[in-house]
């Protein structure tokens, strides 16, 4: 499988709520920014991040138009390293992608600031439920991480997982197939593809609620959809303090903890580095 490079959480017009959430269980976030007419923080770990995004109306920041993107967990970039290679061999392969896409956003340090950019390129077909599942190339390397802090006082380093749920496990798995790869293993409930340090997990509704361990809300049973990530922490007894002073709705089984995002009503699970 192709690692993650990043995932996308959108928490609409409660952006402010989701940054002060993840500030208070230990994120160090960078500095805002607005893109795309989105107001944008980012935690960056180790070899990929999250990207908080919504907007603030109450600055003038309306909400950007509409582009499939529900709450919660809403995005899932797996890393390329060629993006005009890649599409060219998923289009010959007669997988639906759209074609790439280029951008590129200022990164502010103290004494300066430097430009980074970027190649994506999506899944073509899908129904917006399913946020967006896509590739991205950091053109300029290590642009993204350079000025920015990957150590976080909760211990964490990195994801671990991402589930996406699934009406159907065998359709999802064969839409996914041309980005994921053809090398999924089966996984109690549903189909797993893994890196060296990643999974994406795509499980029906009961083993979905069974890996989180809380029933699912009814925003999170449309046909497709992304719908949480566990993430690796050296210091989950820290972690298990920061979210219960929050007051969010959690699952603790004393080896790990889940909170339900307060602000998009995304899934996190925390597991102690090396768990599930």
């Amino acid at each position: 499988m192709r690692d993650i490079d990043h995932v996308m959480i959108n928490s609409e017009a409660r952006i402010n709520a989701a940054t002060a959430f993840y500030e208070a269980v230990g994120f160090a976030l960078t500095s805002p920014s607005h893109e795309a007419g989105d107001f944008k923080r980012r935690i960056m770990f180790p070899s990929n991040y999250i990207t908080l995004f919504g907007y603030r109306p109450e600055f003038g920041i309306p909400k950007p138009d509409p582009r499939g993107l529900v709450e919660g967990l809403t995005g899932l970039a797996l890393r390329s390293h060629g993006i005009e290679d890649d599409h060219a061999a998923l289009a010959a392969s007669g997988a639906s992608v759209d074609s790439p896409g280029f951008s590129q956003r200022e990164i502010r340090f103290d004494g300066g600031a430097e430009i980074a950019r970027f190649g994506t390129m999506r899944l073509s077909r899908g129904i917006p439920s399913e946020g967006l599942i896509f590739l991205c190339q950091h053109m300029d390397g290590d642009a993204a991480w350079r000025h920015e802090t990957v150590a976080h006082t909760n211990g964490v380093t990195g994801l671990a997982d991402v589930v996406l749920l699934a009406a159907s496990v065998p359709k999802s798995a064969r839409r996914l197939s041309p980005m994921l790869g053809d090398d999924p293993a089966p996984v109690e409930g549903g189909i797993g593809w893994a890196s060296a340090n990643e999974r994406v997990l795509v499980l029906d509704a009961e083993s979905a609620s069974a890996f989180f361990r809380m029933p699912l809300a009814a925003r999170d049973v449309p046909g497709e959809a992304l719908l949480g990530m566990s993430l690796r922490t050296e210091r989950l007894d820290f972690v298990r303090s920061a979210i219960e002073a929050t007051g969010a709705e959690t699952s603790d089984d004393g080896a790990s903890i889940v909170v339900r995002d307060p602000a998009s009503g995304a899934l996190v699970k925390f597991v102690q580095s090396n768990g599930r």
